[in-house]
């Protein structure tokens, strides 16, 4: 049931959350370095089509580029009212994008390293409301879709659990019901290849719920490291 409000409600966000539709941006890149990561950056920034990201124009992101200093070292934010309404946030550096809509989602892109010669572009999707929940995706520069599981393994609820929770209490059977389905806010770091994700799913939860999913449910968010290709889940 609260799987399906959620769907229901972010449908009704129509074109600020056609932004999130479809993941965004991809790559495979000839070499490593950070002078081509900037411009490979910059063009499948550039290169996107309309269609995917609606709300943000060509002249709008080359506008964003040429004040950014085309992606050079710095980090470069800037806000601007779209064309198509709303206002859209910016944030970019070398090899790191975000992109918000106000308050109702955010994209985050970040270039990683695959192997010596090429790499991948990881895209985070949030929707902020009614509870935040994300998606990840990988894709190449021919906006390919790359399958997720070969870069890292999906968290279940379970991986927020507490150490040496009673699984078998009253108190923990009369609460996992209520968990699933889990929401889960994910985000890339700006500075280093690094995913956090948090549980949200306790925010869909009744008021005298939450002090029962608070005993076996940790605040910390899992984080995961890109190592060797992949998203390793560090140890807590």
């Amino acid at each position: 049931m609260k799987k399906e409000f959620i769907g229901r409600t972010a449908k009704s966000l129509s074109l600020a959350l056609a932004i999130f539709s479809g993941c965004i941006f991809g790559s495979v890149l000839p070499a490593w370095s950070q002078e081509i990561v900037a411009g490979e950056l910059e063009r499948c920034f550039l290169a996107m089509p309309e269609s995917v990201l609606p709300i943000v124009t060509m002249e709008e992101r080359n506008d964003l580029c040429r004040r950014a200093g085309h992606l050079s070292g710095f980090t470069h934010s800037a806000s601007l009212e779209s064309s198509l309404g709303g206002t859209v946030t910016f944030l970019l550096n070398r090899n790191f994008i975000r992109i918000q809509t106000s308050t109702v989602g955010e994209v985050f892109m970040r270039i990683l390293p695959f192997s010596d010669s090429s790499s991948v572009i990881c895209v985070v999707t949030t929707v902020l409301h009614p509870v935040a929940d994300s998606r990840i995706d990988f894709y190449t520069t021919e906006w390919k879709p790359l399958k997720a599981d070969r870069f890292w393994q999906q968290p279940r609820i379970e991986d927020f659990f507490l150490p040496h929770t009673d699984r078998q209490s009253y108190a923990y059977q009369a609460i996992y019901a209520s968990l699933t389905p889990s929401y889960m806010q994910m985000s890339l770091s700006e500075e280093s290849d690094t995913l956090s994700i948090r549980q949200t799913v306790t925010e869909t939860l009744a008021e005298e719920e939450k002090p029962l999913a608070a005993i076996f449910l940790s605040p910390e968010p899992l984080v995961y490291r890109w190592q060797s290709g992949r998203f390793v889940r560090q140890v807590r």
